[in-house]
This record gives C-alpha cells, sequence and structure tokens, in this order.
C-alpha cells in the first residue's frame, strides 16, 4: 500500500526537467534583453530615414553615449539587484570629475595617481552610506538621498572657495592625460568607436558573472530576496 502511494505521489519539483525555452523564459534577465532589443529596433524603424542600422559612424556615435550610462548601470544594477538604491550615484560623478580636474589642474597631480586618489574617494563615500545604513537601520533611499544634497553644496561650494569658478577647465593639458586618453577613451576605429565601449562590455561581463558563479552573486541576490 505504501509502495503504490509512494508511486502516485507528485514528483519532486526540483528533478522535473525544464527544457532550454523555459529556462532562458525563466531568467530574470530575460525581460530587460527584451526590452532592449525592442528598443533598438524601435530606433531602427523610427530614424530608418537615416540608415541607423547600417551606418557605422552613427553606430560609434550611440555605443559612446550607451558606455557612459552602461558602465555606471553595472555597479547600480548590482546594488538594486540586492535591494538597495544609490540615490547620490549621479552627484558623486559630478563629485570625482571635480577632484581630478582639482587635483590634476590646480594641484599638478599626474593624472593616474589622481585617478587612483578619485576611486578611493569615491570608496569612502560608499563605505558611508553602507555603514550608516547598517547602523541606523534607515533605507539607503533616504541615507543616500541625503548623501545627494550633502555632495551637491559640496561640488558647488567648495570648489568655488578653492578655484574660485565652478567648472575646471584644461584637464587635457595636466600630466599623464594623453597615456590615460589612450587607455580609456581612444578610438578603435575609423569611425569613432571609443575604447570605453571595450570597458563596458568588459564590466558588464565581470558583473554577470560574478552575480551567476560566484558567492559574492549569491549573497547579493539573498540579500535581495
Amino acid at each position: 500500500m505504501a509502495e503504490q502511494a509512494a508511486a502516485t505521489a507528485d514528483p519532486d519539483e526540483r528533478l522535473v526537467r525544464v527544457g532550454p525555452l523555459a529556462r532562458i523564459l525563466m531568467r530574470p534577465d530575460f525581460g530587460a534583453f527584451v526590452g532592449a532589443v525592442a528598443v533598438w529596433f524601435a530606433f531602427a524603424y523610427y530614424a530608418r530615414s537615416v540608415n541607423w542600422i547600417g551606418d557605422p559612424g552613427i553606430a560609434a556615435g550611440w555605443t559612446d553615449q550607451a558606455a557612459q550610462f552602461g558602465i555606471v548601470a553595472v555597479p547600480v544594477a548590482l546594488l538594486m539587484i540586492g535591494g538597495e538604491f544609490d540615490l547620490s550615484a549621479g552627484a558623486m560623478i559630478g563629485s570625482s570629475g571635480l577632484l581630478l580636474g582639482y587635483l590634476s589642474t590646480f594641484q599638478d597631480v599626474n593624472i593616474w595617481p589622481a585617478m587612483a586618489i578619485v576611486i578611493l574617494f569615491g570608496l569612502a563615500i560608499g563605505f558611508i552610506n553602507g555603514f550608516v545604513v547598517i547602523r541606523t537601520n534607515l533605507p539607503s533611499f533616504i541615507v543616500t538621498l541625503a548623501t545627494f544634497f550633502v555632495l551637491q553644496g559640496v561640488n558647488a561650494a567648495l570648489t568655488l572657495r578653492l578655484t574660485d569658478t565652478t567648472a575646471i577647465q584644461n584637464i587635457d593639458a595636466a600630466s599623464g592625460f594623453a597615456s590615460a586618453r589612450r587607455f580609456f577613451a581612444s578610438d578603435l576605429t575609423q569611425y569613432d568607436y571609443k575604447a570605453k565601449v571595450l570597458w563596458w562590455i568588459g564590466l558588464t561581463l565581470i558583473g554577470a558573472w560574478l552575480l551567476a558563479k560566484s558567492r559574492f552573486g549569491n549573497w547579493i541576490y539573498a540579500a535581495g530576496g
């Protein structure tokens, strides 16, 4: 009797065979991929008069713009998958640029060590945000909103006090700028595809690998539920 009941019991769902199409549709990133493809075809259709698909120069232009947002989107996406949010990211980009410009033009610091200092500055701001969220149990939305306003004020007031202007010019004349530009923003082909596109693709692959293949990625998924 027990054997008959076991035979008629439903199989364990973890042992049910799933086809390749079902596995693809179950992936959480499939919807984002479909959305990106839809947007791409929409641009291709409405900009067909200028040969949006076939003109390599046009492709170089929109990939250049997409890379700037995509590079920032990778770490922000990891944070959002973890269930948190950072409203200060936009202001942080401005702070980083102003700090880099101040160090390289007003303090005559070579662009490479100046970039290292800027990275440490960004890590410090991120650590402060995370520490406050953990210690106070306040939503990251509120904490990073406060950081956003603080950075906005610092960007305007401190830069004006140190340089008598709110816009730093002539960064391209700084020591080491030419080599840094070749490494991060040089033209790859005659159609002006930028090196930043490769950085965007590389960071995206690293982020995808971290999520899918590492313990750190499992922690991110677990923290975000």
